[in-house]
């Protein structure tokens, strides 16, 4: 474990194995690095694995300012590279950390080699604004907080173990209120597409059946690579971490980066 100063606080980052072409793996909403932990396992130790838990998330410090956005964590994601000397690597995000992951490549395109995107968020601009207000009043309102959450979430479990199912209901209703509300108004602000299309490298997109909206990455950009997974939740990686470790490592292998 290292501990590196990001703009808003110490950040908390793992690193696993050696290998010429490092991998950030970016944990989503109220994850930490232990959502990793099976995929590392998996991909084995012939590969540098960077795993950085994002603000307010884990052993990493909250935000003094109260910042929980996608381009907040992206800036502590910059400060990781920055400390580690990274000149290339390699960005696998999850859900929000898809979205930080792709707004890191589009301030960073000559450094990312490519990425892949495990069930990432869509656009929520194609959403009628209306219920985007009453879910955000939902998560504000002290009484209905919880079973706002459970509500996002029940849909995104289905296909999910046991014990996916377990450590995600537990971490997410763990996790600071304040944490979970700045990351949700931030999801539902960004515009995704912008940031894909500001980087011209690699892309692959791992889906979960419940990623099935009209908004989703892969209806608004379907020239992009993508692999449908099946009988798994929105948490691929907790799922099924065999399956999402030989991805990734075909698409380094693609890469042909020494």
């Amino acid at each position: 474990m290292r501990r590196i100063a990001g703009p808003a606080g110490t950040i908390v980052i793992e690193e696993h194995g050696q290998g010429p072409l490092p991998i950030l793996l970016i944990h989503g909403m109220a994850g930490d690095a232990s959502f990793w932990a099976s995929t590392v396992r998996a991909l084995g130790s012939g590969y540098r694995l960077i795993v950085p838990e994002l603000r307010g998330h884990g052993r990493s410090a909250l935000s003094g300012e109260g910042d929980y956005s996608i381009e907040g964590c992206a800036d502590d994601l910059a400060a990781v590279v920055g400390e580690l000397a990274l000149e290339r690597f390699v960005l696998v995000g999850h859900s929000f950390g898809a979205s930080v992951a792709m707004e890191l490549a589009a301030r960073m395109p000559d450094r990312v080699a490519g990425m892949v995107l495990l069930d990432a968020a869509g656009d929520f601009s194609y959403v009628p604004p209306e219920a985007l207000r009453g879910f955000m009043a939902g998560l504000a309102h002290e009484a209905h907080y919880a079973e706002t959450v459970e509500g996002a979430i029940e849909v995104a479990l289905g296909g999910a173990t046991p014990e996916t199912e377990r450590r995600v209901r537990a971490a997410l209703l763990a996790a600071p209120r304040l944490v979970i509300r700045g990351l949700y108004d931030s999801l539902l602000r960004y515009r995704p597409t912008r940031s894909l299309d500001r980087f011209p490298g690699p892309v692959l997109l791992v889906t979960a059946p419940v990623n099935s909206s009209s908004f989703a990455l892969h209806e608004l950009r379907p020239g992009l690579p993508r692999q449908a997974m099946t009988g798994v939740s929105h948490w691929v990686m907790m799922d099924q971490p065999g399956e999402i470790s030989r991805m990734v490592r075909e698409f380094v292998e693609s890469l042909g980066d020494p």
